[in-house]
Order: C-alpha cells, then structure tokens, then sequence
C-alpha cells in the first residue's frame, strides 16, 4: 500500500498541486466530470478558509467524509467511498 501526502509519496501535496491532482496527472484520468471534483478537492484541501464561498466543496466534502472508514487500523474498505464517487460522476455528468 502506497501512501498519501506525506513527503516522499507519489501523491503528495505540492505548492502547486494537490494530492488529488497528482493522482490526476500520474495516471492521466481524463473523466469529464472530474474537473468539478478537482475544483472541490482543492478547495477543501488548501483552501479551507474559502469553503463557506463553495458550497458544493462542502457538500463533497460532507458526503465524502461520511463514507470514510474511521478510528480503523489496517486494509480496510473504501469500496463504498468509490461507489458513492461514481455516483456523484454520473450525477454530474447528468447535469450537463
């Protein structure tokens, strides 16, 4: 298991991207409604004091948090959590 943000992972943070985009970038993910996604992870992830002006960053994150494992050590499943990202995909992809 790889990590996430922390100084020698692939998926870091930097001044100029977020975890989430390097993951983005590595992987070359060309899925149209991430770019909503992207928006609100960044948002949520250096822009934290900006939230309140997003509310669609805060719904994310809500949802997002809500189906996290929590106080868990070990594998665990995140199964539901890529579900539950699929269908706020498919949800925006609708929308347009």
């Amino acid at each position: 298991m790889e990590a996430l943000d922390t100084p020698d992972a692939r998926y870091r943070r930097s001044a100029r991207e977020t975890a989430t985009e390097a993951v983005v970038r590595i992987h070359r993910v060309a899925q149209p409604c991430l770019g909503p996604i992207v928006e609100w992870v960044r948002v949520i992830e250096i822009g934290k004091w900006s939230k309140a002006a997003v509310p669609q960053a805060e719904a994310f994150e809500a949802g997002l948090v809500a189906r996290l494992p929590q106080g868990q050590s070990g594998p665990v499943d995140v199964g539901p959590v890529f579900e539950w990202l699929d269908r706020q995909c498919s949800a925006l992809q609708g929308a347009e």
